[in-house]
């Protein structure tokens, strides 16, 4: 169906509106295909020809999960601040859920049920459920609905100061390095593609990690194409250092404030602080150095957020 539909968004605004059906549908509920944004691009269209007065609508939750698109990564005309800014103040309720069981789809993140009634803007909270979740919450702003769910509370404070201790530093978006640098130099290569899929969990426990369980492997230039994800680095002690903070769960929790899919390039180091790596770097002390001591919640989130990929806690973990 959506090879027949892509192009033509804007034709079928104008087909409803055209049939008077603006006039005399008081509900609209939806459920579009989703292939290469095709629900966002009709609900837009729909908007925009004043056809919509209430929406019901089943689809994937990237523009509403994405946090790049909050963090201005994804600006100007963008489709998911586009679809973002058109929905945020008529938005009631959302519910989140898993989509791949029962659909038949392998999705990274939750699918969503949104309603929205586009007759006044929303003067009260709005209403979310997360995914496995029974009962309700209220937040007042869809910036605050993500796939941390009801911790969230926790993860935006930690955004918000990485956010500042990066606005006068730097992250790791900003240490990339040209394939073709020179040799004296010790590399670390990322992968552009991480992560796999799953039915009943959708995130495996590969899909908030950086590179392989055998670091050993990411170390140099394997690939120098144009795309490559390469990090340099002075001295092999300085590798082993980025290679181990890339491993932590502090490195992993700032990726997962950002990732929604398999793909990783520069939007996914965005939130990932550079540091100095002639120094070596744990959880403890990272934490610490953040100004969350033992204890704090941040911590005790990425303890059970975060499965250990990489083998680092096997008496369990207690940074």
């Amino acid at each position: 169906m959506g090879k027949h539909i892509k192009g033509k968004e804007k034709q079928i605004g104008e087909f409803f509106v055209g049939k008077r059906m603006n006039e005399a549908a008081d509900v609209t509920f939806s459920n579009p295909p989703y292939t290469q944004n095709l629900d966002m691009n009709i609900i837009l269209s729909l908007k925009q020809s004043n056809f919509l007065k209430k929406l019901v609508c089943v689809h994937p939750s990237h523009w509403l999960v994405d946090m790049k698109t909050q963090l201005g990564e994804k600006t100007g005309d963008h489709l998911y601040r586009k679809f973002r800014n058109m929905i945020q103040d008529y938005v009631c309720s959302i519910e989140m859920f898993n989509g791949n069981p029962i659909f038949g789809i392998k999705l990274f993140i939750p699918c969503l049920i949104s309603e929205s009634d586009f007759s006044t803007k929303r003067k009260n909270t709005i209403k979310v459920k997360d995914t496995g979740e029974i009962v309700w919450r209220q937040v007042n702003h869809i910036n605050d609905i993500n796939i941390h769910g009801k911790k969230w509370y926790v993860g935006k404070e930690f955004r918000d100061n990485l956010r500042k201790f990066i606005e006068t530093n730097e992250s790791l978006k900003d240490f990339f390095t040209a394939p073709e640098a020179p040799k004296d130099k010790y590399y670390v290569q990322v992968a552009r593609i991480r992560g796999n899929v799953g039915i009943e969990n959708m995130m495996q426990e590969d899909f908030f990690t950086f590179i392989q369980r055998d670091s050993e492997k990411n170390k140099g230039i394997r690939n120098n194409s144009e795309r490559t994800i390469v990090f340099s680095l002075n001295t092999e002690d300085e590798q082993n250092n980025f290679l181990n903070y890339l491993q932590t769960d502090f490195a992993r929790l700032c990726l997962s404030m950002v990732k929604t899919n398999q793909g990783i390039g520069r939007p996914e180091f965005d939130l990932v602080p550079k540091l100095d790596f002639t120094q070596s770097w744990d959880d403890d002390k990272l934490f610490t150095f953040f100004g969350y001591p033992k204890g704090h919640a941040i911590r005790e989130y990425a303890k059970t957020f975060l499965p250990d990929y990489h083998n680092l806690y096997p008496n369990g973990k207690t940074y």
